[in-house]
């Protein structure tokens, strides 16, 4: 028996499931059958359950159908005491439970009705955020340091859209809708049990970069950001995971998880339902999110008008369209003049009415900031 939960390295879990014999193999693959029979469940998430079932054998160190009440005590005595997070231990919890009622049809006798078996009820994450928001400049840095068009678009594009890693990852070329400069994508919220409308300009550059260099290379498939090895599969977790890790180490000299260009966006938000720029109702419909622990009444605004709201809420780049780059750049120069000439006209009506020193500057300062017009200054 084990002393702690063991944790696979990429590869190891069906290196030790090898190892087992053959009736527990059929256990663990007649589990992932079973919890596929009511509903339709991914195989990552498959994979997931049949991970849970395993390091719950290597803990027990029993075969399954001879686990015992002291032995569901005990490893959930190791459970309780390990460094897990709270979310990964009541997912673990809910495994072995459903698989030992499966397996037993006297479960409620043998394992005195799961009695010991109890979620945490007020789960805390693990991953603290504050220190991994990003500001716009550090992901125009991760943007710059980044060689690859694939994943430059896919940073690009999880920030913007405020996308969960699992929603990118499985993001196909169907669900983008072009409108103009923009890409519309209404995704399901499973926790809203609503459609969640996604709006994106500033990736739609390095999307259509992306799907060019893909056609180009033959290499377009289903999914926008697939397997290497496997263009209608999409890239799997632990390939964004590294990628993330090694880019942000070098390009920001701290490791941060692709989640958090999440919470950036979804941080943005928030200041901007703070400054009244968007309703706190209508943030957390557009990140399909779900707040049980506040009363809210949702405004119902229908996906068009959200749309259309977005639309005006989106960061500039500086790798951006030439044309709209080239634009922006003489709108700037204008401004600039604008301003010198400004400033040099409050100058002369300065010397002109012989105001100087410690005055001038107050006015100068003054007029800097909206508080005196630039043609208008008071007698002294």
């Amino acid at each position: 028996m084990l002393k702690s939960i063991p944790s696979f390295k990429r590869g190891e879990y069906q290196q030790t499931y090898k190892k087992l014999s053959k009736e527990n193999q059929k256990v663990i693959d007649e589990y992932g059958v079973y919890c596929c029979a009511k509903k339709k469940v991914s195989d990552e998430k498959i994979l997931d359950m049949k991970r849970n079932v395993l390091k719950f054998k290597l803990v027990v160190g029993k075969d399954f159908i001879k686990t015992d009440l002291e032995d569901l005590r005990n490893y959930l005595s190791i459970l309780n005491l390990s460094p897990l997070g709270d979310y990964t231990k009541n997912d673990m919890k809910v495994h072995i439970k459903k698989l030992l009622r499966w397996l037993f049809k006297d479960w409620s006798k043998r394992f005195d009705e799961f009695n010991d078996i109890s979620q945490n009820t007020n789960p805390i994450r693990m991953r603290k955020f504050k220190d991994k928001i990003l500001t716009k400049e550090e992901i125009e840095k991760l943007v710059r340091t980044e060689t690859k068009m694939f994943w430059k678009a896919f940073l690009i594009t999880q920030w913007e859209g405020a996308f969960r890693t699992k929603e990118i990852r499985f993001l196909k070329w169907s669900d983008l809708k072009e409108d103009g400069d923009y890409y519309s994508v209404e995704l399901y919220a499973t926790k809203t049990k609503k459609e969640r409308p996604v709006v994106l300009n500033e990736s739609k550059f390095y999307l259509d970069k992306l799907r060019e260099e893909q056609e180009n290379k033959n290499e377009k498939g289903v999914y926008i950001f697939h397997q290497t090895n496997d263009i209608n599969k999409p890239v799997d977790k632990s390939t964004t995971s590294m990628w993330i890790k090694r880019l942000s180490k070098k390009a920001l000299g701290r490791v941060i998880w692709s989640y958090c260009l999440r919470h950036t966006r979804a941080t943005e938000y928030r200041r901007m339902v703070k400054e009244g720029q968007m309703s706190k109702d209508n943030a957390l419909e557009t990140l399909g999110h779900s707040e049980k622990m506040f009363e809210k009444t949702y405004s119902h605004l229908d996906i068009a008008e959200i749309k259309e709201m977005l639309k005006n809420q989106i960061y500039n780049f500086e790798d951006i369209p030439p044309e709209r780059k080239h634009k922006l750049e003489e709108e700037i120069k204008l401004l600039k003049k604008e301003v010198e000439l400004m400033n040099k006209g409050f100058i002369n009506l300065l010397q002109n009415k012989k105001i100087v020193g410690a005055e001038a500057v107050k006015l100068f300062l003054k007029m800097k900031k909206g508080q005196l017009h630039p043609n208008i200054v008071p007698t002294p």
